[in-house]
């Protein structure tokens, strides 16, 4: 009886890597067929990719492309940010929180580990400072008054525990119109001791 299940279970897979190697070649033809659109007009309905029945079309009423990916405080911080750094040193602008902090498998327990991903997959850094491997230095998030809501407080205490916890330094920069640069590399590199 046994010997009969597994008998069928393995024609079963069988069957199936005959049909995954039969497709290949079909797919593969329809990703070549797969071209980029010429530029749509400023107003038109711009199409998507083929065969993708749920998003059909975007028009240019619900969406629109920023003109920067910072805010005017965030730009002013970034600018006096790269006269701060070290050459060698790599500025991210708003990494997720997962790209730059990972969540570890957890054997047996796959809803656990979705759930862990789930806490950091949606929330970002303001920037993360790199060595030219691109390995995370420190981060830094810029702390204005949206930060003393309750909800605010509450992400932040999760992103100050969680950075403790990778052994990643996180710096809080209060919002300011202008940023001295000595003052900064003062609390970079005095901190980064």
């Amino acid at each position: 009886m046994i010997i009969q299940i597994l008998k069928k279970i393995f024609q079963k897979i069988f069957q199936m890597f005959q049909e995954f190697d039969e497709n290949i070649p079909k797919k593969f033809n329809q990703l070549q067929a797969i071209k980029t659109p010429p530029p749509a007009p400023a107003s038109s309905t711009v199409p998507t990719a083929p065969n993708d029945s749920q998003y059909q079309t975007v028009t240019d009423k619900h969406f629109f492309k920023r003109d920067s990916l910072l805010t005017k405080t965030e730009t002013a911080f970034y600018n006096t940010l790269k006269k701060t750094l070290l050459q060698e040193e790599i500025i991210v602008i708003k990494p997720r929180l997962e790209d730059v902090i990972g969540a570890s498998f957890i054997p047996r327990n796959k809803t656990k580990h979705q759930a862990n991903r789930g806490k950091i997959r949606s929330r970002h850094f303001d920037f993360v400072i790199c060595n030219k491997n691109i390995k995370p230095l420190f981060a830094i998030e810029l702390d204005d008054k949206s930060h003393n809501t309750n909800h605010a407080k509450k992400i932040d205490g999760f992103k100050n525990n969680l950075c403790l916890s990778v052994q990643l330094r996180l710096l809080r920069i209060p919002v300011e119109t202008t940023y001295d640069t000595a003052l900064l590399r003062a609390i970079i590199y005095q901190q980064n001791q």
